[in-house]
């Protein structure tokens, strides 16, 4: 297009202000992947201590490939593996608790991403149910929630994406009463979808990897590092036993009366 020329001076045209404004969008979000780089380069060199940790990533599509993006932007000390199921909904996250997750411990990190399906089913309620309910069993690790992203793929979705704004404020006010729990928030904009609209793009997957590893090791800083592993409530069931029956064996033990010892002057093959 010939750009009109008015005092002098070029006056663009609407089709030309729509094209500059897309490429400041874009500019902004590489700007912001780029900061994000930055951010995690830093941290992860302050990061000096040497202990291993098991990052676990479940969810639904959203996931798919996580693993892979945060591995990437984390070292060898974080051993990175996901459990994704396409399609899934928040009722398929107790199936978890009895495979993986046992293993980990307050050192480690349970990631989730769940509650599209649901709340595209208008089941948002049952979603947050069911995601407290996991909560409540898997408490003997960091577990972060991540929020349900904003949908692009269906001609309503501003109907949708408002309940998924609820459903998200919700989400938020989870770590108020679980201290182990944390979420972090995707960066909703179209620029970072896929061009079906549902999923996330390469760039915007590379930034919720980042945002991650930045959560992660911002947590590892802000909480010591456990040395040795409970095991979960079981473990410390099983060590609270212990310490009771130790208790009542040393109580035991110092009632018990004690009988003069006999010397040896008193013993036959002493006497001549």
């Amino acid at each position: 297009m010939i750009p009109i020329i008015v005092n002098g001076q070029i006056n663009a045209n609407k089709e030309d202000s729509k094209t500059n404004n897309s490429i400041n969008k874009l500019d902004h979000i590489h700007k912001l992947v780029k900061e994000s780089i930055v951010e995690v380069t830093k941290s992860m060199t302050k990061y000096s201590k040497c202990n291993k940790h098991k990052v676990q990533l479940m969810g639904n599509s959203h996931m798919r490939g996580g693993a892979a993006n945060l591995s990437a932007s984390l070292d060898a000390r974080f051993d990175v593996y996901g459990a994704v199921k396409p399609g899934s909904d928040t009722g398929s996250l107790t199936d978890t608790v009895k495979g993986d997750a046992k293993k980990l411990t307050m050192n480690d990190f349970l990631i989730i991403c769940s509650g599209t399906n649901d709340i595209y089913r208008n089941c948002p309620s049952k979603a947050l149910k069911n995601i407290i309910n996991f909560i409540k069993n898997v408490n003997y690790t960091n577990i972060i929630i991540v929020n349900v992203p904003y949908r692009y793929d269906v001609k309503d979705y501003p109907y949708v994406n408002s309940m998924i704004k609820a459903f998200n404020s919700k989400l938020l006010k989870l770590p108020n009463r679980f201290n182990y729990v944390s979420t972090v928030t995707i960066v909703n904009n179209r620029l970072l979808s896929t061009k079906h609209g549902l999923h996330l793009n390469v760039t915007g997957k590379e930034l919720l990897s980042n945002q991650l590893a930045l959560h992660i090791l911002s947590t590892l800083e802000a909480n010591p590092v456990i040395p040795y592993h409970l095991g979960g409530t079981t473990r410390i069931l099983e060590l609270i036993l212990k310490t009771v029956c130790l208790v009542i064996l040393t109580n035991t033990n110092s009632n018990h009366n004690r009988k003069t010892p006999i010397t040896r002057s008193k013993d036959f093959l002493w006497h001549i």
